[in-house]
């Protein structure tokens, strides 16, 4: 009889012998026997019932191993150091067995060619090595990769093979069938069971272990028995009667060809959703679900023959697969044999497969296994039909040792804990009912069940909790790592398969630390040792921040002296405490200005509570504005503050009395002289009233101020300036607001406001200003700003003036010398005409005289001063005047002089006394105000003479001693004479004789040797006149 072993895409089948007593360490929970299962293909369902033949061993091969190595062996292996092994084989051929000889304590796993999506390696089977034999064998079907991981030294290995076709010689080994009711359940698309096969529950019951699950919800659990495996197995299959229910939908969807559209949801808390061929799939994943599915069985008479270490068995399984027309594949032999156990199955199978709808036809593409002529050829349309196909699965073993546990898992905590709400009770409000955690299997790639439990961490917790959702009080559901879905579409997850846990609490704050234990499970039913990780949960949720609400209501004030200017309402809102992990609440706080006040805690239980509170807002002075910084939070019960930033308030308290308004000045302010810039400064400074932050200055001509007033605004510059401001003093102490503009604003420093204005050089207007205060706001970057201004009507201005540059015409200089006995004087005429009219009567007054002596080689601003005259006005129209001053003798003076105006005044006729004002010029300002000299006129010579000096001469022991008295003194401004001396020469005629003498009364004496000859001397006054020559001897 030929058949074909079948590879993996057309299913997978595996079998194991488990024999206790090994010197390997194993789990001896299973019973011994030869455990077998299959597993079909994605989307499809077995269609009958699964035969299991003995397949004996004839032909094997030798396949070429590969190491991932560059050395050629002995190959050490340690804990950083694996070894991955790679399996030469060839398409007629299947590896089903790997042998190694080695030292050491190693894991010798066949992995699959794909990786988990955390690139873990994926275990089909493994073998612990006996360090007692130093050979080992692991069997599966169609070995590619074999991974040795542990501590030690491998030193050979082989790899062997059978041909795939190949005759049938073996015997029937075990049948496994499903109820009736469930075969039933299929409508057709199961075979008709013709003869009685094993019930589920007697196939449940032989494999059933002598212990419990590890997470089973009852521990511990002393006496199980293999009913209670058999109850456990019914509670899981019966609850909700999701089983029959899924074979019903599946068996539904595959007659009605649209096999894999349904899906099904496993699990409780975290259902996933698979088509329903799938979820029976995964139902599977538990050992007892899959032998009362019919997938999975126990023998455990073993064949004649086995005992030489190697075996195979074959699982044949009829399934309803969509083939082209020309791959419809039977093997008589393999059909026979099906056929003496389940008699009519294939045929009535056959019958209904060919009622199933075919798809549309369609052009398969090159390499598409639908072309019956390979390659495309003939392009021809293609239309596969559901036919029965009975496929033979290889279950090769190795009957020297049983296989290796799965390996403990090494588990992590993954992300954050989080807590979690129970549903609502009506109107009440949702409580925190657990608190769940995350847990990454790192290092495992599991794919077969898990165990999830929690462990006693103190005294008087009980031995374990299970984690697993319960189908009853005694049985909890099978459990599946989760893998994470992919971050983009066409890539894994690259992750770790993870598990959540969940502990529930009273309260978050009976949260505490809990411990959990992890174990793997393979498909027999065995479990591997645990690996454990401490869970923390998380910190309770801070409270829900209140609303805060705050009001200020205005209270009436009167008088200047602080006051509160009213009332702040504020109001918390608390909400209820439903956030996940939230304490009830403890206290709700309220802070103003950085005092805390007291409050009164609500009780909430639905909706929410407000509490009130009125604060007195901080005493203000008149038009002062206060900002009050509002801050409100809440605390649980663990003292916790709400989430920050905090709710806050700013409440803007002013004072609606209005700011005192400054005093001015009762003159007028005089700015600074006038120089070639354009504009003129002047410095104001405002002593601030209580409650001004700022203030701003606002300017206004005077031109512009008076018609507003109603006075001319035309012809008054010919008048003083303090009567014109008196003028409009007269009208208005505060003239209207019309014509002031803002100049500048000024903020208050230390008490005082400093503005400083520019005004016109060239005016001689006057300007008024108005300093209005302000007060100050804090704005939202904290920085003070204007708040409220001053009503500026209230306001009096004070009057501004630039100091006058005009000066009177060049003055005309005549002087006289007057003789009084020996003294001299000077009689000094000054001389102003042309004096324009308007200066006369703006500058009311005597212009004034400075009479000057010119000196040579000095800078005229340096010629000194002999003294100031006040010029009369004259009919016509000009101004004279003569002073008289007291000269030297014998000197010659140039005189100078230079005019100004008369002072002007600054006191305003009719203003307000006020001794000290507010407002002020930073620069002294005095009653009047000097006005500038004009130009000096051109020097004038003056020559004084004085009294005549006399020579007279006596003999001394040099020659002749000449004195001259009456000479003036050169120390009291006279200037000398000079003494020239004449000498006789032989002829008799006299003749000028060398050098020049100065004489002065502090020096009036000198020598002259005339060697005999006859000498005279002449004097010279000091403005180059001689006198007559004087003989001396």
């Amino acid at each position: 009889m030929s058949s074909y072993l079948a590879v993996h895409d057309e299913g997978y089948a595996e079998a194991a012998l488990i024999r206790h007593g090994r010197p390997v360490p194993s789990d001896d929970r299973v019973p011994e026997g030869v455990h077998w299962r299959i597993i079909p293909p994605a989307g499809v369902l077995p269609a009958g019932p699964v035969v299991v033949c003995d397949s004996p061993i004839d032909g094997t091969e030798s396949r070429d191993v590969r190491s991932d190595r560059d050395t050629t062996g002995p190959w050490d292996v340690d804990e950083d150091h694996d070894l991955l092994l790679t399996v030469d084989s060839a398409p007629d051929q299947m590896t089903g067995w790997f042998g190694v000889q080695a030292d050491g304590r190693l894991r010798i796993a066949v992995v699959a060619e794909r990786t988990a999506p955390n690139g873990e390696y994926i275990e089909i089977t493994a073998r612990d090595l006996d360090p007692d034999q130093g050979m080992c064998v692991v069997a599966a079907s169609d070995i590619t990769r074999v991974r040795v991981t542990g501590r030690g030294t491998v030193i050979e290995m082989w790899a062997s093979s059978v041909p795939r076709e190949r005759d049938w010689t073996g015997d029937v080994l075990d049948i496994a069938a499903l109820d009736p009711d469930a075969a039933d359940a299929m409508g057709g698309a199961y075979a008709p069971l013709n003869v009685a096969f094993e019930s589920a529950r007697d196939r449940v019951l032989r494999a059933a272990p002598d212990r419990p699950v590890p997470y089973a919800p009852r521990q511990p659990w002393p006496e199980y028995t293999a009913d209670d495996e058999v109850a456990r197995v019914a509670q899981l299959v019966d609850e909700a009667d999701a089983i029959r229910r899924w074979l019903r939908v599946a068996g539904e969807a595959i007659l009605a060809g649209r096999r894999g559209e349904v899906v099904q949801e496993v699990g409780g808390a975290q259902a996933l959703r698979y088509p329903v061929a799938s979820a029976l799939g995964v139902a599977a994943a538990d050992p007892g679900v899959a032998r009362w599915l019919a997938r999975q069985g126990l023998f455990t008479d073993i064949p004649r023959g086995w005992e030489r270490g190697l075996a195979m068995a074959v699982a044949l399984v009829p399934m309803i697969v969509l083939r082209a027309p020309v791959f419809v594949h039977r093997a008589p032999g393999l059909e026979e044999v099906y056929e003496s156990q389940a008699p009519g199955a294939l045929e009535a199978l056959r019958a209904r497969a060919a009622d199933i709808p075919r798809p549309a036809e369609f052009r398969p593409h090159r390499s598409d296994p639908f072309d019956p002529f390979g390659g495309g050829r003939g392009n021809r349309l293609l239309r596969p039909r559901w036919v029965v196909d009975l496929v033979q699965l290889p279950m090769p073993l190795s009957v020297d040792g049983s296989p290796a546990l799965p390996p403990a898992p090494s588990p992590v905590r993954s992300g954050p804990a989080t807590w979690t709400l129970a549903e609502p009770v009506g109107a009440a409000p949702q409580r925190t009912d657990a608190w769940e955690q995350t847990v990454a299997l790192r290092g495992a790639a599991p794919f077969g069940p898990v165990s999830f439990v929690q462990i006693a961490s103190e005294p008087g917790d009980p031995e374990r909790v299970t984690m697993h959702d319960r189908a009853s009080e005694d049985v909890a559901r099978p459990l599946l790592a989760g893998w994470p879905q992919p971050t983009a579409i066409g890539l894994p997850p690259m992750t770790d398969a993870v598990l959540r846990g969940r502990v529930p609490v009273a309260t978050p704050a009976d949260a505490r630390a809990v411990e959990w234990e992890v174990q793997l499970g393979d498909w027999i039913g065995r479990w591997g040792e645990p690996g454990r990780v401490v869970a923390e949960p998380p910190l309770p949720a801070p409270p829900v921040p209140p609303v805060l609400r705050a009001t200020f209501a205005r209270l009436p004030a009167a008088g200047t002296q602080p006051a509160s200017p009213g009332t702040i309402h504020i109001e918390v809102v608390v909400s209820p405490t439903t956030a996940p992990g939230a304490l009830p609440l403890g206290a709700v706080h309220l802070r103003v200005d950085g005092t805390d006040i007291p409050l009164a805690t609500p009780e909430v239980t639905t909706g929410h509570a407000a509490v009130t509170h009125d604060h007195p807002a901080p005493p203000t002075v008149p038009g002062e504005e206060r900002i009050v910084h509002i801050e409100a939070w809440v605390t649980d019960g663990a003292g916790t503050s709400s989430v920050a930033p905090n709710p806050t308030a700013v409440v803007h308290a002013a004072d609606a009395r209005a700011l005192p308004v400054p005093s001015v000045s009762p003159r007028l302010v005089m700015t600074g002289r006038p120089g070639p810039a354009p504009d003129v400064a002047v410095r104001l400074s405002v002593r601030a009233t209580p409650g001004a932050a700022f203030y701003r200055f606002y300017t206004a001509p005077e031109q512009v101020v008076r018609a507003a007033v109603g006075l001319p605004p035309s012809g008054f510059r010919s008048d003083p300036r303090p009567d014109r401001a008196a003028a409009i003093l007269a009208v208005t102490a505060r003239p209207p607001r019309t014509g002031f503009t803002l100049a500048a604003t000024a903020e208050v420093v230390g008490g005082v406001a400093t503005g400083v204005l520019a005004v016109p050089s060239a005016t001689t207007d006057l300007v008024l200003v108005r300093a209005v205060p302000v007060t100050g706001v804090v704005d939202a970057y904290g920085k003070k700003a204007e708040g409220v201004e001053a009503d500026i009507a209230a306001v009096a201005p004070t009057y501004l003036a630039v100091p006058t540059a005009d000066v009177p015409p060049l003055p005309r200089l005549t002087a006289e010398v007057i003789a009084d006995g020996d003294a001299r004087e000077v009689a000094v005429t000054v001389t102003v005409s042309g004096v324009p009219s308007s200066m006369s009567s703006r500058m009311p007054g005597a212009i004034e005289a400075r009479i000057v002596e010119a000196i040579d080689d000095t800078d005229p601003h340096y010629w000194p001063e002999i003294t100031t005259i006040s010029l009369i006005a004259q009919p016509d129209g000009s101004h004279t005047a003569t002073a008289r001053f007291p000269v030297p003798t014998w000197a010659r003076v140039r005189l100078a002089a230079s005019v100004r105006f008369a002072p002007e005044r600054t006191t305003v006729p009719g203003a307000d006394v006020v001794v000290d004002p507010d407002l002020s010029s930073a620069a002294p300002q005095p009653d009047a105000v000097l006005s500038p000299w004009g130009p000096l006129s051109a020097p004038i010579p003056v020559d004084v003479d004085g009294p005549e000096p006399a020579v007279t001469s006596a003999p001394d022991a040099t020659g002749i001693a000449v004195t001259v008295t009456g000479l003036p003194l050169v120390a009291a401004g006279s200037s000398p004479f000079t003494a020239v001396v004449y000498l006789a020469d032989p002829s008799g005629a006299l003749l000028e004789s060398p050098p020049h003498r100065s004489v002065t009364g502090e020096a009036p004496s000198f020598s002259v040797d005339p060697a005999g000859a006859a000498a005279a001397v002449v004097l010279v006054d000091p403005f180059g006149r001689p006198r007559a020559a004087v003989r001396v001897d």
